[in-house]
């Protein structure tokens, strides 16, 4: 066990709430590192898109890095008695079985189409995506960028040119059935994701396996959504805050089981992203409230910057049990020195120290340095009033109209 997490990126100490329990910490010890899984254990407005962009660099072949999977009807597991979130998945917490959409099985298509791209390194993102990931970073001398469609329009046909290796969303279909097939029950989640990299470790060409000596790791978010820790404004207990305080009782047991999971197999390894959670919450305040013109003086166009808002519930267990290593993302971009910190840093964690597992003369992508939590793309509400809002000054912030805040 380690001496507990750190920030690679060398900012300011984290308040006594972020630093986890040394018993619970697992040591980066690249020497017997036997990492197949690196799971980014964040929530909304850390900046985890901005971190998996820094994972998908062109000069590292054998990280194979992955997005959000486990959104809409594809979460893990959902409360159907909250039906004000419209949550649907696999697993409802008020039913021993399967959900009525997976009775004959589960799949996630999520996961189809990014494994299909992140195996031959190619394709493009799909017009209108919510994401902003970028999936050119993959295309190098390992794998060209070329992409077909066959005559099945849904079924993309991701090729790797030089090496003969070409994918489909259907192959990868197949080749995952395995893994959907060995889940049983709720708590059948680490066990679910080794199978999918077990997968995708045999289907990335065999000159690509030799190169990274046989380790080949995935990477992917998990966030207390995709297992039903349902995000709610409630403006009256936790003034303008996105986050219950008080999660189901449910969702943060199976929470706190995959964090023991997580910890106690050797084969997967965690980064937990945090953030200052009023910087967080305000980021998800700006980018996700709808503007209601006739509503002017509700909280939730408000946004109070001098209440102390406490870390959530879901990041207290996720420091208590999972031996995550702590990462503030935003800090990655304050220096082209930085970023390479937290790259580095994160594939060590991931067992591919960057000497060995990353080819000689790599640069950064030039799409995440110097990014930003927040990014640039605007919420379900169009609201995008700028990154240059902050707290700083404290006081209220007021949603004014659809693209701006200002202090109230």
């Amino acid at each position: 066990m380690g001496a507990g997490p750190v920030d690679p990126a060398g900012a300011a100490s984290l308040s006594p709430q972020q630093i986890a329990n040394d018993d619970h910490t697992k040591d980066i010890d690249a020497q017997h590192n036997q990492t197949r899984v690196l799971i980014l254990i964040s929530d909304q407005g850390t900046g985890s898109s901005s971190f998996v962009n820094l994972l998908r660099n062109k000069d590292s072949p054998c990280l194979l890095s992955l997005s959000e999977l486990f959104t809409k009807e594809r979460r893990w597991a959902f409360d159907s008695e909250k039906p004000k979130f419209g949550l649907q998945g696999l697993w409802d917490y008020n039913d021993p079985k399967p959900s009525k959409i997976y009775q004959n099985g589960y799949r996630n298509e999520e996961l189809e189409k990014e494994l299909a791209k992140v195996i031959a390194r190619g394709g493009k993102d799909d017009e209108g995506s919510n994401y902003s990931y970028s999936w050119s970073s993959y295309h190098n001398r390992w794998y060209s960028s070329a992409s077909d469609e066959d005559s099945n329009e849904d079924d993309v046909v991701h090729k790797a040119g030089t090496y003969g290796t070409e994918i489909s969303e259907s192959d990868v279909r197949k080749g995952l059935q395995h893994a959907y097939d060995s889940i049983s029950k709720i708590t059948d989640f680490v066990k679910f994701i080794k199978k999918v990299q077990a997968y995708a470790a045999g289907a990335v060409p065999g000159n690509v396996r030799t190169r990274c000596k046989d380790r080949m790791v995935i990477s992917l978010k998990l966030f207390p959504l995709f297992i039903g820790g349902g995000i709610s404004h409630i403006s009256n207990t936790h003034v303008n805050s996105l986050d219950e305080i008080d999660p189901d009782p449910t969702a943060a047991e199976l929470w706190k089981s995959i964090m023991k999971d997580i910890h106690d197999d050797p084969q997967v390894s965690a980064v937990h992203l945090l953030r200052d959670e009023t910087k967080r919450e305000l980021s998800n305040w700006r980018r996700f409230q709808p503007y209601k013109k006739k509503a002017e003086d509700t909280q939730s166009l408000r946004f109070n910057c001098d209440f102390k808002r406490p870390m959530t519930e879901f990041a207290k267990l996720t420091e208590q049990y999972s031996g995550a290593r702590v990462i503030e993302p935003t800090h990655c971009w304050e220096s082209k020195e930085k970023t390479m910190h937290c790259f580095k840093t994160a594939m060590d964690i991931a067992g591919l120290p960057v000497d060995e597992f990353v080819d000689e003369g790599f640069e950064l992508s030039d799409d995440v340095e110097g990014a930003e939590a927040g990014g640039k793309k605007a919420g379900p509400g169009g609201l995008h009033p700028g990154r240059e809002v902050t707290c700083e000054q404290g006081g209220w912030l007021c949603l004014k109209s659809e693209n701006k805040i200002a202090a109230c």
